[in-house]
């Protein structure tokens, strides 16, 4: 739902609310005070809060702040995260310190709100599976920042990082597993399982999401210079059945459609 968020809660739940800030209009910046720690959300659109909302917080800030707002139970959440990352995951402390600017998770918001809004329709995606997907992207943020911090969770293993590496500026190339083994100098189960553990989904799931982030990213180009034959190409899809196929799959409508309603 598109919310306008209080100054002020008392409110104690056992729910995350995750908030996407849709305006830049505000007098000044929305603030929660924890106490221990106070996390500032600067006026820039797509900038994302999670929240607790068990915790003892203050709010404040001189609106308006029009916002997109997920609220998941804290359980069922830890659950899945644990479930699609394969690691336990007790809190999301990390997450809760900062203002979030990342795209995938901006991109996964933004669905469940065109989804409730009836701008995506006949979605193959069910709320379980959209679900996964926030779980999935909340957990590598999570190992990312908790890694980088000094915490339990341990660093994206090398071999796991170069096959990133290379999917990242070669996501267009034909690529299999036996190459994507030999980049990370693994066999191919082994490179599987722990790509898998370290991001939460396979190499070739991986690749797939970073295909359809870019042929997102080239659909919302103003001036709809390519065609889907092309986008197809540069994304590295056999041919436009291929992409919608999969944009459909993951996206949960067609790229026609996606074009249209950006």
């Amino acid at each position: 739902s598109i919310t306008s968020e209080p100054a002020s809660t008392n409110q104690q739940t056992e729910e995350y609310s995750i908030s996407m800030l849709l305006n830049d209009s505000a007098v000044s910046p929305f603030s929660v005070d924890y106490g221990h720690w106070k996390v500032v959300r600067p006026n820039r659109i797509g900038e994302i809060l999670i929240k607790d909302d068990a915790m003892r917080k203050k709010s404040s800030g001189h609106g308006p702040y029009h916002t997109l707002t997920l609220v998941v139970g804290k359980r069922y959440l830890h659950d899945r995260i644990n479930c699609v990352t394969h690691r336990q995951t007790s809190n999301l402390d990390s997450l809760l310190r900062q203002s979030i600017s990342d795209k995938s998770l901006q991109e996964i918001v933004r669905q469940f709100g065109q989804v409730v809004r009836g701008a995506i329709t006949r979605s193959k995606l069910t709320p379980e599976k959209m679900i996964d997907q926030l779980a999935a992207r909340i957990g590598i943020l999570t190992n990312v920042l908790e890694s980088s911090s000094g915490t339990h969770f341990k660093q994206i293993p090398i071999p796991v990082q170069r096959v990133i590496d290379y999917l990242e500026t070669h996501f267009a190339t034909p690529v299999s597993r036996r190459d994507l083994a030999n980049i990370a100098e693994l066999d191919e189960r082994h490179l599987t399982r722990i790509f898998g553990q370290a991001v939460g989904m396979t190499p070739f799931e991986y690749l797939k999401f970073k295909r359809i982030h870019h042929a997102k990213l080239l659909l919302k180009r103003q001036d709809h210079s390519l065609t889907l034959i092309e986008i197809a190409q540069q994304c590295g899809f056999y041919d436009k059945a291929h992409l919608a196929r999969e944009f459909k799959r993951i996206v949960g409508t067609t790229p026609v459609c996606y074009r249209n309603f950006r």
